[in-house]
């Protein structure tokens, strides 16, 4: 298999980081418990703000 990344894991984690800021925790917060950048989850909150969780299949 060659070595690249796991679009699915990709895509899981921003869906997970979309429940989690939907159930009120902060960006600050959902990137430590996801352990990815704060700017990661401000730039998968802003699509999932303006184009719902289709937005965050495409990020």
């Amino acid at each position: 298999m060659a070595k690249g990344r796991d679009f699915d894991a990709l895509q899981k984690r921003r869906m997970r980081a979309a429940n989690l800021l939907r159930r009120g925790l902060s960006q600050s917060r959902v990137a430590h418990q996801l352990g990815v950048s704060r700017q990661s989850v401000s730039r998968w909150a802003g699509r999932l703000e303006a184009h719902g969780q289709a937005g965050l299949r495409k990020a």
